[in-house]
């Protein structure tokens, strides 16, 4: 896992077709424990509201964990939790899109829901891991990330699943 101290500590990889989902199913997932809650991104490509250049994004609002997609890069459908988020806990997270419908996944249980037909934006920002990309400096994640996936192309969860207890095996290498 990789400590996030909430003084500029976060990840950015170069803009890459991988990260840019458009219309394609994907699956963004991982592991979390945080060491405290506020507004802060765990990871995503996203610009401030009128930048034009938000796409995705996991991140902390009032105490819960969300999801966000953009189709737009401006305005942003959320999907919310409802999980209130404990520090020193570790969590599970999926988020999905299979096709029309977009599904949040705390610890293997689908939380919330969303139907939106279009493309999602396709924003020139870097991902970021650790910090909401349209302020890294102010929404830093403060805690634990680990085994974070992003799979573009397949949706790996529909319904409750049952949490994976293994790392990751294979990883990826993207080349920009």
């Amino acid at each position: 896992s990789a400590f996030f101290d909430n003084n500029d500590d976060y990840v950015t990889y170069p803009n890459h077709s991988s990260f840019l989902f458009g219309s394609s199913d994907f699956t963004v997932e991982g592991f979390f424990n945080a060491s405290s809650v506020g507004a802060d991104g765990l990871l995503g490509i996203w610009g401030s509201s009128n930048s034009g250049q938000r796409c995705w994004l996991i991140s902390f609002s009032n105490n819960r964990l969300y999801a966000a997609f953009s189709i737009d890069g401006n305005s942003a459908t959320s999907l919310n939790s409802g999980v209130t988020v404990s520090t020193g806990q570790w969590y599970n997270f999926s988020f999905t899109r299979q096709g029309n419908t977009f599904r949040l996944f705390v610890d293997g249980v689908l939380k919330a829901t969303a139907t939106n037909s279009s493309a999602l934006r396709n924003s020139s920002q870097n991902l970021t891991i650790g910090s909401n990309n349209q302020s890294t400096t102010s929404l830093e994640y403060h805690g634990y990330l680990d085994d974070i996936r992003i799979t573009k192309g397949l949706c790996l969860y529909t319904q409750n699943y049952t949490v994976p207890t293994v790392a990751v095996a294979n990883t990826l290498t993207v080349n920009p």
